[in-house]
């Protein structure tokens, strides 16, 4: 037996070497290889068949033990934590990696975007009731009853409400309603941003004028039911 230290021949019953005092380790006798072409059990030293010359293909035999990575220990393969450091044997898989999505950034519309929507909403509202329920300093006049007023409430929180998220004027330009959270918005909270345009109205329309200055582009009315009108 040859000691796998410092390669010195021992006796066959040998436990420790005689030159380096390792202790030796008995291999165990390995399995003959079957010849692929004609069958005949081989030696595993052979490397051509002795009965037909056919090379042998031989499998790398499995290792009966695992190697700590942080002290280089030998341990059993049924171990979890190595003997000697305590560290842990089983390799975690590997984390996938996560897909990165790219979020555009948020563009609030523009007070002019907005003035150009309502316009279009306006005379697409004047043809549908056949008169003039907003003028074009957003006061209602005079001539509009409750039918009208109930045709002007439901286009904008029908449509606002929707899952195009803008009126008609509103996807001709481009722009849309949502939440803070920028999601859509229901029909209640719709409604109450319509309704909210009058109180805009009590204060000379500065409240639509807000739009214009503030930090979300938003106007009275938005601030009141929690609103805000971005780009698409």
């Amino acid at each position: 037996m040859f000691c796998d230290y410092c390669g010195k021949q021992n006796d066959e019953s040998a436990r420790f070497c005689s030159t380096c005092g390792k202790t030796l380790i008995k291999q165990p006798k390995p399995d003959p290889i079957a010849c692929a072409n004609c069958g005949k059990e081989n030696e595993a030293w052979v490397k051509y068949c002795v009965q037909c010359g056919q090379e042998l293909v031989k499998e790398p035999p499995l290792p009966d033990f695992v190697i700590c990575s942080h002290c280089g220990k030998q341990n059993e393969t049924s171990a979890r934590f190595c003997a000697q450091c305590g560290q842990n044997l089983i390799k975690s898989p590997e984390p996938t990696p996560s897909r990165s999505i790219n979020i555009a950034p948020v563009q609030y519309a523009g007070f002019w975007r907005r003035v150009l929507a309502i316009l279009i909403d306006t005379i697409l509202i004047n043809v549908v009731t056949g008169n003039f329920v907003w003028t074009t300093d957003m006061e209602i006049s005079d001539s509009s009853g409750l039918f009208s007023l109930a045709v002007a409430w439901l286009y904008f929180a029908l449509l606002e409400s929707s899952t195009k998220q803008a009126t008609l004027g509103k996807m001709v330009i481009g722009i849309v309603v949502t939440d803070e959270r920028f999601h859509r918005i229901s029909f209640a909270r719709a409604s109450g941003r319509f309704f909210g345009k009058f109180v805009s109205l009590l204060i000379i329309g500065i409240g639509f004028i807000m739009a214009a200055f503030t930090q979300r582009k938003q106007a009275l009315h938005d601030m009141l039911a929690d609103t805000l009108v971005v780009q698409k």
